[in-house]
């Protein structure tokens, strides 16, 4: 017989080979010469991946032969390097176990093909806040508080769920969790209803928890219905140093059973006061809006814009017991400043005038108290004629309406120069002054230098 050429022997063999699912050992028809396929590549698909502990993917992978071809039916052996990091079963599907890396290979044969497989940590659950503190009067809600929820680390956490757990011994049922979704990212809306408490403080702690998440988060509410309502001019309170005024209203949210005494009290009186300071609601008057009248203070110290609390509170020696659980209202009062900042050079006579060898000099002063030093620099624009000294002055709040004295020096030299105008510069020394003063512009004195006097 003639035998096969190995060629012929080896694409019959391989295509019953693989309809059979047989081996690939390959046998001539009329030799019996075995006749192997030359293995190619093997190649994993995707070649690199990155996925966060617990999450799954399945590999793929091909088989070609030495010219190219693949080889359809050849079932590839998975295993990974690290299983501690992944595991892969004998279909491909791999699971991430935790943080770290790993080789994915995908073996036929003595031939194999690989994949780089990065496992990143899990994320955990994280809020915007932690803590929620709502004020409502009686008979009224507060505006719900809405709080961020997403993941710290990689990946998204899913099947969230709320639930609110109310203190012992109080009423519950006073505030509801709502999630916008069950995977983050999402938000957590919290709506009070507060129409059946009487004034008093509640607490509650919303439990946000997940099935992929093993620490639930605990965010603390508090609820406090006071008994009294405060209103501000539209919505805030402004006063000026000059006098200006603004003010508030008080009223109780329930008839008391006896008088409830109320102060108000402000706590910088050198920025702001009250009048009447103290009201008193009987049980009569109790839903009669008394009005506070607050006046700015000026403290002549250019100390900006400053924001100061003005405290309503009940006393509760002086009260019906039923209002001594009644929180105090904080209400924040601007006093708008009226201080200029900015600093007086006085020349003498008038005039600044230097010679060579004699001198002049400037008296500097500050326009109104700082809250901090102030440093000035003076620089000359021609040292060479006009020397000052001292380069620095520092004004401190002790000492700011005392004024400092700079000398302006004639230098001497060999030429004649007639008269020159040199500007002197007065600045603030921004880094190292009170911020009031920061934008204080500079001064500019002109010296007139002339050496035609020299030694006389």
């Amino acid at each position: 017989m003639v035998p096969a050429t190995p060629l012929r022997a080896t694409r019959w063999a391989f295509g019953a080979a693989v309809a059979l699912g047989a081996p690939l050992l390959l046998w001539g028809c009329t030799t019996r010469e075995v006749v192997a396929v030359d293995i190619g590549v093997v190649t994993a698909y995707p070649s690199t991946a990155s996925l966060v502990d617990g999450q799954n993917l399945h590999f793929t992978a091909t088989v070609t032969d030495a010219d190219g071809r693949s080889l359809e039916g050849a079932r590839v052996t998975w295993e990974t390097d690290d299983e501690e990091v992944a595991l892969i079963d004998e279909s491909g599907l791999l699971v991430a176990l935790q943080e770290g890396t790993t080789t994915v290979r995908a073996s036929f044969r003595d031939t194999y093909g690989t994949a780089f497989v990065t496992v990143l940590p899990g994320g955990t659950l994280q809020v915007s806040q932690d803590f929620i503190v709502f004020h409502a009067a009686a008979g009224e809600s507060p505006v719900p508080a809405v709080i961020d929820v997403s993941v710290n680390g990689f990946g998204r956490i899913g099947g969230l769920e709320a639930s609110a757990q109310f203190a012992p011994d109080q009423p519950d049922g006073w505030l509801v969790p709502i999630l916008a979704d069950t995977t983050t990212q999402t938000s957590l809306a919290l709506t009070p209803t507060t129409s059946a408490l009487p004034a008093g403080a509640y607490n509650a702690t919303v439990v946000l928890d997940s099935s992929d998440d093993d620490d639930p988060i605990q965010i603390s509410v508090s609820l406090f219905v006071s008994g009294l309502t405060v209103t501000q001019t539209a919505g805030s309170t402004s006063v000026t140093e000059s006098g200006g005024k603004d003010s508030l209203t008080v009223v109780l949210a329930a008839q008391p059973d006896a008088d409830v005494v109320i102060d108000v009290l402000t706590h910088d009186p050198g920025e702001v006061t009250g009048a009447p300071g103290r009201l008193t609601f009987t049980p009569s008057t109790w839903n009669v809006a008394r009005t506070v009248t607050l006046t700015g203070t000026d403290d002549h110290v250019a100390d900006g814009d400053v924001t100061t609390q003005v405290t309503v509170t009940v006393v509760d020696a002086l009260s019906d017991p039923a209002f001594a659980a009644v929180p105090d209202e904080i209400v924040l009062v601007t006093t708008v400043d009226d201080e200029v900042p900015g600093f007086t050079v006085k020349e003498t006579g008038g005039a600044t005038f230097v010679t060579e060898g004699r001198r002049d000099e400037l008296k500097v002063l500050l326009d109104v108290e700082p809250v901090s030093r102030v440093v000035i620099r003076i620089t000359s624009a021609d040292p060479d004629h006009v020397r000052v000294s001292p380069m620095i002055l520092t004004f401190t709040p002790e000492d700011w309406s005392k004024s400092q004295e700079v000398s302006l020096f004639g230098v001497e030299n060999d030429g004649f120069d007639g008269l020159r105008l040199i500007d002197v510069i007065l600045a603030v020394d921004a880094a190292l002054s009170d911020d009031a003063f920061d934008s204080v512009p500079d001064q500019v004195i002109q010296a007139r230098f002339f050496d035609g006097l020299d030694n006389q």
